[in-house]
């Protein structure tokens, strides 16, 4: 049972129905959790925020809810008693079978919400593709666009650049220059010649700065070198106190970490043993089927069997109470008999129906002593009834002593 009402739980929150962190069962669930619960899952299930999910401190108020939330519970085809103190005090097996129906209310929404969302994701992809076609398309219009223009712009450019313009005479310069070394195929060779000349100049000094920076910047690195080893010989106790205290801080915290997850492992039992208590009420529930369907049969011979030797106690009570009949026209013998035959048919007639209404009040019996067994499982809380009674009759006495409009 415990197992079965934990499943029911796990189910609540995984479809998103808050649970309280201390409610392991359903026993453990207090009215006002009931409550919240039941009107998360019709909120769930209705996709409407109409139901409120706390009660209020005002008693009317609380039984209005609470009527609202058993109408709409009942609206969803829950089987059984079904009323505002099924919720204001509630017995164990009553929020049992209200929360297992309401598990299965929610299954079944998230099963048509799935299909629904599915046919939604197939209209947005086919309305996706068209989309993608298009921007394709208009991507490639945009690309050739572009490429024409910069062809364009690339084409003025050169031929800016071809008639000098007068604002820019560094560049006019460099060009002219440029312009009579291609121009002059006499000297080209020796205008390579300074090139790589003055090519070869740069590289030395290049060269030249990047040995004055290593000699600028070793001295550094050796003087940062030596501060750092001066600081870890003067405090080598406190960087090791440090270190062993931040290992020691994440090594609790893994401790804790892991001792809290084989916690939930021991609560949780395992697939294999859900499994194997289906199985095993499963072929329970096969026995008692096979079991009721025997007691069913034997009911019925005996009931047909009953049926005949009533039908033949009938006739032969005729035949007889017709032969004495005659008898008794003829002597007094046969009439005393005739007496005697109907007294006895008349008294075995009482005793039978006497026997069927012990039968009847046997039965009765037994109904009124499983209510009451049902009644005293029932944790009603008398205490909590009569303050919920005082404050209806404070309230009413508040109302009535409000002066009228």
């Amino acid at each position: 049972m415990e197992e079965s009402q934990e499943i029911l739980l796990n189910s609540l929150a995984n479809a998103g129905v808050a649970i309280p962190r201390e409610a392991l069962s359903v026993g453990d669930l207090t009215p006002e959790a009931l409550v919240s619960i039941c009107a998360h899952s019709l909120r769930i299930i209705s996709s409407s925020e109409s139901f409120p999910i706390t009660l209020p401190d005002s008693m009317v108020d609380r039984f209005k809810i609470c009527t609202d939330l058993a109408s709409s519970v009942k609206d969803l085809g829950y089987i059984g008693d079904m009323s505002f103190h099924k919720f204001l005090y509630p017995s164990e097996e009553d929020m049992y079978r209200l929360i297992r129906f309401l598990v299965g209310k929610l299954s079944e929404s998230s099963t048509t919400a799935v299909l629904l969302n599915t046919k939604d994701n197939n209209a947005k992809a086919m309305i996706n593709d068209e989309k993608s076609e298009r921007s394709s398309n208009d991507e490639e219009q945009d690309l050739h666009t572009k490429f024409e223009g910069v062809k364009l712009r690339t084409e003025e450019a050169v031929s800016n650049s071809i008639q000098y313009p007068e604002e820019d005479f560094g560049a006019h310069d460099l060009l002219k220059a440029a312009v009579e070394m291609a121009c002059d195929e006499q000297h080209i060779d020796s205008h390579i010649t300074q090139l790589n000349e003055q090519i070869d100049a740069r590289k030395n000094n290049l060269a030249k700065l990047e040995s004055k920076w290593k000699g600028i910047i070793k001295p550094l690195e050796d003087i940062k070198r030596n501060l750092e080893e001066a600081l870890c010989a003067n405090q080598p106790e406190s960087q090791d106190l440090e270190s062993i205290l931040f290992e020691t801080k994440q090594r609790e915290e893994e401790i804790s970490k892991v001792s809290r997850e084989v916690e939930k492992v021991a609560k949780l039992a395992t697939r294999r043993s859900y499994i194997e208590r289906i199985k095993e009420i499963t072929k329970n529930s096969r026995k008692q089927e096979i079991d009721i369907e025997r007691i069913l049969k034997e009911t019925r011979e005996l009931q047909l069997e009953s049926n005949i030797i009533q039908e033949r106690l009938h006739r032969t009570y005729a035949v007889v109470d017709e032969t004495l009949l005659r008898e008794a026209k003829k002597d007094q013998v046969g009439e005393q008999a005739h007496i005697l035959v109907t007294g006895i048919h008349e008294s075995f007639e009482e005793i039978s129906e006497k026997i069927l209404a012990t039968d009847r009040a046997r039965r009765e019996m037994t109904d009124l002593e499983t209510k009451l067994s049902s009644i005293a499982t029932r944790t009603l809380n008398i205490d909590k009834l009569q303050a919920d009674l005082d404050a209806i009759r404070k309230e009413n006495d508040y109302l009535q002593s409000l002066p009228l409009a």
